[in-house]
């Protein structure tokens, strides 16, 4: 390990025990960094080596001898001393006695929302570099302190971190702030739990809306993070170094929350894997949960190997029931929807998440229904997004709570599950189906009253049915749009409210992803739902 005498301004070599106490820089970079090969000819005094003579002079004032800084003490020309860095990068950051953040787009006279926007919150390497130092300390760009966070078993090296100039503004400890900042809970940033302990969904959620130059560094970034070393293979692209990522966490770790990913944004493609950490966002509440005993997965050239338990529906669709579920709702279990491969009859036991369908998290009664089978979960991410095959979700109302209306055998099937529970999904169905759905809900202040939904490819509308005459029903549930159905409803239907179709509606409504549909209820489920009659 290279350290810079922040005395004599020179690079020294050291290894293994001999490494001395050091403090370590985190910054975002700019154009003009120093390489190790330029170093060796610039003086102290170069204006592009402004931020290191920073670092020293704040190493000193912390009675620290040497300070690590990636830019120069890394010799980026070699491969094998890169890789050897990128995978030691983590250790080298938690061993540090204290890790200097500077933040170069914070001034003396900025205030909090600055800190809060600043680059270093939006790179990929920085969140390694917050994580694994027991203390950081927060600097503007005229190294003025900004506070810190430390951990207690961080300090027990001897050095009590030193709070050397007031700011006005935030206070020294910055946990709670940059919990808030970066949805990393406190005990996490001071080390209070085992990284180990976290969820694999959870820890990919805290870099969703990061970024990084060079696409692989996405996921070489997070090497520290799970405990995982792999060689770099620059060229390889981001989606595959990604997907190798997971390979090798799945290959040493077992947590099934690695496969709980889409809820942001929707999944793009068939594959197993999620092709970037964006994929994670919405995934910070998924934990591991245990639904029997353990059985192995591996990565084979059929995609991941895996026995679980499994319940087909109706259209083919066959939910796959995973180790994992809410922190807050332990009586769930987090469900991916799959399809044979090869279609039906063909290779059934080589499945296909289905593109567009997100993970959903069903009731654990679901379980005593489903068969454990020997699965190949497809890793392929080629699969294209098929529009017939698109999964609906309805926003029911955010007043919902006790959500217990499974109505598995309607067309599509639906299935109530989000993070409020308020969420109804439906989809997706296969081509030539009825794209047709009909909830019932029920209150105690109004009579019972159902909502028939019909989709297509390219418009959606949904309309109400009252079960009996009541003013408080016809005053709560107001059009919201005037737009045309287009759809002849048939049967005997009758006191029908139109909700509204597609286009832009303002007010309190719920939006339905990727479509739109708008309903302003918020009632309770009925446990006993009717059957819809098909035209």
């Amino acid at each position: 390990m290279r350290l810079l005498n922040a005395n004599t301004f020179q690079l020294e070599q050291f290894y293994d025990n001999d490494i001395p106490p050091y403090a370590i820089l985190s910054h975002t970079w700019t154009k003009d960094e120093v390489t190790f090969q330029e170093f060796a000819n610039l003086s102290w005094d170069d204006p592009r080596l402004e931020k290191t003579v920073g670092c020293c002079k704040q190493a000193l004032q912390d009675d620290i001898t040497y300070v690590w800084v990636d830019t120069f003490c890394i010799d980026k020309a070699s491969s094998s001393e890169l890789s050897e860095a990128i995978n030691s990068m983590y250790k080298w950051y938690g061993d540090s006695t204290v890790c200097y953040a500077y933040l170069s787009d914070v001034h003396p006279i900025s205030d909090d929302d600055v800190f809060s926007n600043s680059r270093w919150f939006k790179r990929g390497w920085t969140l390694q570099e917050l994580l694994a130092p027991g203390c950081v300390k927060f600097f503007d760009s005229a190294w003025i302190i900004i506070g810190q966070k430390s951990a207690e078993k961080r300090l027990s090296k001897g050095f009590e971190p030193l709070v050397l100039r007031k700011r006005p503004g935030p206070d020294d400890d910055l946990s709670e702030k940059l919990s808030s900042i970066t949805n990393i809970s406190v005990a996490a940033l001071r080390h209070e739990v085992n990284m180990d302990s976290i969820s694999v969904a959870e820890k990919m959620s805290w870099a969703a809306e990061r970024e990084t130059t060079r696409s692989e560094d996405m996921a070489y970034s997070l090497l520290g993070i799970f405990s995982i070393n792999m060689p770099l293979l620059y060229g390889e692209g981001g989606k595959r170094a990604f997907i190798r990522l997971q390979e090798e966490i799945i290959s040493q770790n077992y947590d099934h929350t690695i496969f709980s990913w889409g809820f942001a944004r929707g999944p793009t493609h068939g594959g197993i894997f999620a092709t970037s950490p964006l994929d994670f966002a919405g995934g910070g509440s998924i934990v591991c949960r245990s639904i029997g005993r353990k059985s192995h997965y591996t990565v084979t050239n059929l995609g991941v190997q895996i026995q679980i338990p499994v319940l087909t529906v109706r259209n083919g669709v066959q939910y796959a029931f995973f180790n994992a579920t809410r922190r807050s709702r332990a009586e769930l279990v987090m469900s991916i929807p799959l399809y044979p491969a090869g279609g039906t009859g063909e290779d059934e036991d080589i499945l296909v998440r289905d593109p567009c369908s997100m993970p959903v998290f069903v009731p654990d009664s679901w379980l005593g229904e489903a068969t454990t089978r020997q699965l190949y979960l497809s890793k392929n991410p080629s699969i294209e997004v098929a529009r017939n095959r698109r999964q609906y979700t309805l926003f029911v109302a955010k007043e919902l709570t006790e959500a217990k209306y499974h109505p598995r055998e309607l067309h599509p099937h639906a299935i109530f599950s989000s993070v409020d529970d308020s969420t109804l999904y439906f989809g997706p169905w296969a081509p030539g189906e009825k794209k047709l759905a009909l909830v019932t809900y029920e209150s105690p202040d109004s009579p019972t009253f159902h909502l028939k939904i019909m989709f297509d490819d390219d418009r959606s509308s949904c309309l109400l049915q009252r079960a009996e005459q009541d003013e408080t029903l016809i005053n709560e549930l107001k059009p919201v749009d005037s737009g045309e159905v287009g759809w002849t409803l048939g049967n005997d239907w009758k006191e029908v409210i139109n909700l509204g179709t597609l286009g832009d509606v303002s007010g309190k409504m719920e939006k339905l992803w990727p479509e739109s549909i708008y309903c302003l209820l918020s009632l309770t489920p009925s446990e006993d739902p009717i059957s819809p009659e098909w035209e």
